[in-house]
């Protein structure tokens, strides 16, 4: 039978957080809103974009991503990565992203093949998407610009993603789908890259993978994004990689 994961988190909020787990119980979420109000306030003057509706759906994706590194779970498959990220996504999402977005979320099955995670997987997912062919062109060519950019500063980086969004809020031609999906995607790929270069203490690499699998979870709601991108990317960083 396989062995229940537990945590009892407290988090405290001078620039980290305090965690304390037990895997021997059964699972305790304290969430405490006035926390996670203050930790959405750690990454505004860097990662932030306000002017996307959907960057709230970025900082809950490093947010999770905090909590369970933290945690230092011992899972050794996507299937048990999954089941983890799932809970506290559930558990936390809706409370985070509030009135925002959109409200009672609950995160699909679906899970990306992580060996499946390659530049040609990604322009299949677009193409077979719901988006209109204007905007699969316009995401294409985000994505791979925003690759072409791994080793600038995050300043860079950061500055790229806002100016594409800001084009995409702008563009009369796309429709309220095609903004949603593609600014939830965008946020996912400015908050996970500003992860991976602000905070050096921790593990964690962006990839085509954990961005193919934030877009493909977007093409369902904005929950199943955030679980998708974290359960590719922790696997790909905490596993794949030991």
């Amino acid at each position: 039978m396989k062995k229940k994961s537990s945590w009892i988190i407290t988090l405290t909020l001078i620039c980290s957080f305090i965690f304390s787990c037990n895997t021997d119980e059964e699972v305790i979420i304290n969430p405490d809103t006035t926390v996670l109000d203050s930790y959405k306030k750690q990454c505004q003057k860097i990662a932030q974009n306000n002017t996307n509706p959907y960057d709230t759906i970025g900082k809950i994706q490093i947010y999770i991503l905090d909590i369970y590194l933290s945690a230092n779970y011992s899972h050794s498959t996507i299937e048990e990565i999954n089941e983890e990220i799932q809970t506290i996504v559930n558990t936390y999402g809706n409370s985070f992203i509030g009135n925002s977005v959109q409200q009672s979320l609950t995160v699909g099955n679906q899970i990306i093949n992580p060996f499946n995670t390659t530049e040609s997987s990604l322009s299949t997912i677009i193409a077979n998407s719901q988006l209109t062919n204007q905007a699969k062109v316009s995401l294409s060519g985000f994505i791979t610009s925003l690759f072409l950019l791994v080793e600038e500063e995050y300043e860079d980086i950061h500055d790229f993603v806002v100016s594409y969004e800001l084009s995409v809020i702008n563009n009369s031609e796309f429709n309220d789908e095609d903004k949603r999906i593609i600014l939830t995607t965008s946020s996912l790929s400015r908050y996970s890259f500003y992860y991976e270069k602000k905070r050096k203490d921790k593990d964690w690499e962006t990839s085509v993978g954990n961005i193919m699998a934030g877009l493909s979870g977007a093409l369902e709601n904005s929950l199943t994004a955030v679980n998708s991108a974290l359960v590719t990317g922790i696997y790909h960083n905490t596993i794949v990689t030991d």
